[in-house]
């Protein structure tokens, strides 16, 4: 008897395990085989999202909770007693945690999100906007190793098709890199401009 995991990639990837034996031959020219298939696609699929909930969630909400928790370090201490830095530090506030929370409503489908991983998104999004946002909220943590961070926008640049939440996610990830690895007293610089993905083509 043989046993194994086998994987069919097409049409759709399904996994199976398969038991393979020999029929007790009825004579020399008798070859029968019994193939019993336990289909494990389900099983799988439930094991993977799970491991990729715990890595997702660790990765994804790591950055906006270390914002707020800066944020709050800093209403805690050096801003106290400023009224206009606790304002603006309450708003950002705001926004993160707003994000952490569509995150987590993010994390929590993604089934949904393996389904739509091949559609394009369909909003329209002003990146010097998000990037912006991005700024400010990483502007305290720059500031405590005398950083500035400054983004830099041609005129008129028109909105990129796009996922707002995700593009965050990206522009604070690198950011928050610039910040976290750049040298004391340096500036971080974000330029935007068009590309062209072929000559006469822009995008």
């Amino acid at each position: 008897a043989i046993s194994a995991e086998i994987t069919l990639p097409v049409p759709v990837a399904r996994t199976f395990t398969f038991h393979a034996a020999r029929v007790p031959a009825g004579g020399p020219a008798d070859r029968r085989i019994v193939l019993v298939l336990h289909d494990e696609t389900r099983a799988k699929r439930a094991e993977q999202t799970q491991s990729d909930f715990v890595a997702n969630a660790s990765h994804e909400l790591r950055s906006p909770l270390s914002a707020l928790i800066g944020l709050i370090e800093t209403l805690r201490g050096p801003a106290a007693d400023d009224a206009a830095a606790r304002e603006r530090f309450l708003s950002i506030m705001h926004t993160e945690s707003g994000r952490m929370a569509r995150l987590v409503d993010d994390l929590m489908s993604l089934s949904r999100v393996e389904i739509n991983e091949h559609v394009a998104p369909r909003d329209a999004v002003e990146i010097e906007e998000v990037l912006a946002a991005v700024a400010a909220t990483l502007s305290v943590r720059a500031a405590g190793k005398d950083m500035t961070i400054a983004v830099a926008c041609p005129p008129g640049l028109s909105r990129v098709r796009g996922d707002a939440d995700q593009l965050t996610q990206v522009f604070h990830n690198l950011l928050d890199n610039a910040v976290k690895y750049g040298r004391p007293g340096t500036a971080v610089e974000v330029a935007v401009a068009p590309a062209s993905l072929s000559a006469g083509n822009p995008s």
